[in-house]
């Protein structure tokens, strides 16, 4: 998903948005039918893409669920995985699809009818889940199974009678009614966040004097007006890193981050406060505390003793690029005094073009989508030596979007769909949403790959930028973890299920694997020559990207993370000036007056406070990048390893004992720190 500054901050699933509480739903939802429940009635809600026929589907979601709790509800004697566990698990199943796939298509329905059917749809489901979570008699009877023997089945119920417990299910009746309405208005609110955001899209008159350093072809697919053109949001990322004009990139960058505003001000208010109100109710000091407690982490103490860690590692490298930027900078424009956020990328851009010969157009110009997709492809099936195979005449939403199976030796695992354009109505988001849960020998899992990359003109392809690539390869890798985690009994454990502070490990190492020069000769082809990108080039833009890693630990990901856990620790202020006080904690370079970038903060609502994932995911994935050979990452047993220990048990386990597994230790941070100073950072 893209961030308020451009920057493509990943989720894994767009319905974690709606949940109320960070975990449980997302572990709870994804649970499928064993075989004693087979299907009659279509699996994808777009089998019939009309408002009404969504509405019926959902509502043969919601009462297969019912009348599977209503039999369980039912059972004589003694409670077993069979007579108990089975049936919650159908019941799960039918409202993780609904769930699911109405979430799906609010972000990529074609039409604007069935995006609002599916928000009002979505919210429908989300109550009839926050219902089930606080349902004594299923907690009741799932607790009265006894242990399992197999190791999987007992850590899933064990995690799921845990989760149960954090819901408030031992609270009073009145207590869990209070609950079940803040979690609905929980839901509701999280959704009107999201669709503002969706909705809110930017248009950037600019004269023609004004737009110096863009390139001709990129500005032929945005309308021409008087004078000049009228940019898109597809347009905003190109001016903030090419764009020559200052008060332009200023503009840019508050058409970026102001999106959602002025109507998602009183939306989060009311957000903060309802969750602060839930954690009171289930007796926790914090929301943010309430979330951390089924994390890795544990509790807020141990996330910011590693955001302190992490600070630290970085403080100086940030600093010393600062000072490198602003000296640079300051010889084209001797008047500087100091940079903005707005002028940024920019100037990170024109530096490493100075310094290294690399600049973003180059880059663009080995990237056409359509080379790349293919590329991206071939690298994740020689990684983890599975087959990707093209499906013709699959259903979809979207005449663009095109599917794949994966397969293992011929056996077909799971299927992906690619919807990777932008469109009128489209969220201009870059995530992975499960489809369809899997469990073995019942149904496959499925997952959908969404993206907005630059679209075909008369004058070139769409070009990605390296940013883009990197996005690419980091949503797949949640795409796999969810397909090649998924093939177990329990949909409970499948891959995206782990602890929520894990999920984004896996794709924040493919994402890094993107850079190497093993996948770039791979993915990389020039759309006028075909060629691949020389070797001399991908090392000069390795050392290039390496600059400014520094600033974007701290400035965005410590900046952005340290906000979402103060707003739910504690409120002080205004949201603009709470927002501005944090940022500017983690970055020398000076805020944009106008900004309130909390407003397209979406993972507010993804996330909640437990945005710190990404830096808690970032070391992780540093550790997990060294065990690959340097120059051969694609070649030799690590793929398979990783494969193996980290992808395919999915949460049958902690994910502490996987990472154990991969590494032989647990985590560290000395990989991070080496990635961080990877290159020198003097000219």
């Amino acid at each position: 998903m893209t961030s308020a500054a451009g920057t493509r901050w990943l989720r894994p699933a767009m319905f974690k948005a709606r949940c109320g509480q960070p975990g449980f739903i997302l572990l709870a939802l994804l649970i499928i039918p064993t075989g004693a429940f087979a299907r009659t009635d279509p699996l994808h809600a777009w089998a019939n893409a009309t408002p009404d026929a969504l509405e019926r589907w959902v509502a043969a979601r919601t009462a297969a669920a019912a009348a599977r709790l209503a039999t369980l509800r039912g059972v004589k004697g003694p409670r077993t995985v069979e007579n108990t566990l089975v049936l919650y698990d159908a019941a799960r199943n039918e409202l993780a699809l609904a769930t699911a796939q109405t979430g799906l298509l609010v972000a990529v329905s074609p039409a604007s009818a069935m995006r609002d059917k599916a928000q009002a749809l979505s919210r429908t489901v989300a109550a009839e889940v926050a219902k089930l979570n606080l349902d004594r008699g299923a907690y009741e009877a799932l607790a009265a199974v006894p242990a399992p023997t197999d190791a999987a089945t007992a850590y899933y119920l064990q995690r799921t009678l845990l989760k149960y417990r954090l819901a408030g299910v031992h609270k009073d009746e009145a207590t869990r009614a209070k609950i079940l309405g803040l979690q609905d208005h929980i839901a509701d609110l999280a959704g009107q966040f999201d669709r503002n955001v969706q909705e809110s899209a930017p248009v950037l008159t600019a004269a023609r004097t004004e737009l110096e350093g863009l390139p001709a072809d990129a500005l032929a697919n945005q309308p021409a007006t008087d004078g000049g053109h009228a940019l898109g949001a597809d347009a905003l990322g190109l001016v903030l890193e090419l764009g020559a004009n200052p008060g332009l990139r200023e503009r840019a960058w508050l058409a970026q981050v102001n999106r959602g505003f002025p109507a998602n001000e009183k939306v989060l208010t009311e957000l903060l406060a309802a969750r602060s109100e839930l954690a009171a109710a289930l007796g926790y000091a914090s929301y943010a505390e309430l979330a951390a407690a089924d994390q890795m982490v544990g509790n807020t103490a141990r996330v910011r003793s590693l955001l302190d860690e992490v600070s630290d590692a970085s403080r100086d490298a940030q600093a010393a690029e600062y000072a490198q930027l602003l000296a640079f900078a300051k010889t084209r424009s001797p008047k500087l005094t100091t940079l903005s956020l707005a002028d940024e990328k920019y100037w990170l851009e024109q530096y490493r073009s100075a310094t290294w010969g690399v600049d973003g157009e180059t880059v663009r110009g080995y990237l056409p989508y359509r080379a790349v997709e293919t590329g991206v492809l071939q690298v994740v099936s020689r990684l983890f030596q599975v087959e990707l195979k093209p499906v013709k005449d699959a259903p979809t939403w979207d005449a663009s979007v095109t599917v794949y199976d994966v397969l293992d030796r011929g056996k077909r695992l799971g299927r992906f769909y690619l919807d990777m354009q932008p469109r009128d109505g489209k969220a201009p988001v870059a995530m992975s949403s499960e489809v369809v849960p899997g469990v073995h020998g019942v149904q496959l899992p499925e997952s959908a790959l969404v993206c907005t990359f630059p679209a075909d003109t008369a004058a070139r392809p769409g070009l990605l930028s390296l940013d883009d690539l990197v996005t690419f390869f980091h949503e797949l890798g949640h795409l796999l973890h969810h397909i090649l985690g998924s093939q177990g009994r329990w949909a409970g454990t499948n891959g995206l299920q782990v602890e929520s502070d894990f999920i984004e490990a896996p794709s924040v190492m493919l994402g890094e694997l993107a850079r190497t020069r093993a996948v770039l000769s791979l993915v990389t082809r020039h759309h006028q020559t075909g060629q691949p990108m020389p070797n001399a080039l991908i090392d000069k833009l390795a050392a290039a990207t390496t600059f400014g890693r520094a600033q974007f630990v701290r400035g965005e990901i410590l900046g952005l993370t340290t906000l979402a856990l103060e707003l739910h620790e504690r409120r002080r202020d205004g949201l603009d000036a709470q927002t501005d006080a944090t940022i500017a904690r983690f970055t020398p370079f000076s805020l944009v007056s106008g900004s309130h970038r909390w407003a397209s903060f979406d993972h507010l609502t993804a996330y909640g406070s437990t945005v710190y994932v990404y830096v808690e995911d970032a070391v992780i994935a540093a550790d997990f990048l060294a065990q690959f050979d340097r120059e051969r990452p694609l070649d030799g047993p690590a793929g398979a390893r990783y494969r193996k220990a980290i992808l395919e048990p999915g949460a049958t386990g902690p994910a502490a004992a996987s990472i154990r597994a991969f590494l032989g230790r647990g985590e560290t941070l000395d990989a991070f720190k080496r990635w961080l100073g990877a290159v020198e950072r003097k000219r």
